[in-house]
């Protein structure tokens, strides 16, 4: 895993410092993953989310981060729950829910979470329509990081600074 992202980064233990050398990274964070690492899993399925060095293959990313969900990461459920958001029908809500509930269990600091959550609540993706709720998360997300959208989402849903 540590090969995998020095090389990616150029910032590596001997060989692999200097500048970034993505293929070979690719290439260290399969090994990785092929003896069931889940750091490297999860950090292999960002660079197919992100196309950072391949093709993006929003498949294979959902693969990796679900596969490192089962090895026991929870980095990735933020993630997982972003990207089933993203397909925009009423099967992805649903299983953003699920994935973004677990890592606010997880992790009571996922801003990213806690704003996505909000914005099913808002909209009514996947579940009824919770201005209660949205407002909470949002109050939540901005509580720990997310402070610019999550105001603004709030103001807009008629909360005043507090």
């Amino acid at each position: 895993m540590q090969m995998g992202y020095g090389t990616g980064t150029g910032s590596g233990p001997d060989d692999t410092s200097g500048p970034p050398n993505i293929p070979r990274a690719l290439l260290w964070y399969e090994k990785a993953v092929a003896q069931n690492q889940p750091d490297a899993m999860n950090a292999l399925a960002e660079m197919y989310e992100s196309g950072w060095g391949v093709d993006v293959d929003m498949q294979k990313a959902i693969e990796l981060y679900q596969r490192a969900e089962s090895f026991g990461e929870k980095d990735c459920l933020a993630a997982l729950g972003r990207i089933f958001k993203e397909q925009k029908t009423e099967d992805g809500y649903t299983k953003a829910l699920a994935y973004l509930l677990k890592a606010v269990e997880h992790n009571e600091e996922d801003t990213e979470a806690f704003f996505h959550i909000a914005e099913l609540y808002e909209n009514g993706w996947g579940v009824a329509a919770d201005k209660n709720k949205a407002i909470e998360y949002y109050k939540k997300a901005a509580e720990f990081d997310d402070v610019e959208d999550a105001t603004e989402a709030l103001k807009r849903l008629g909360v005043s600074d507090e």
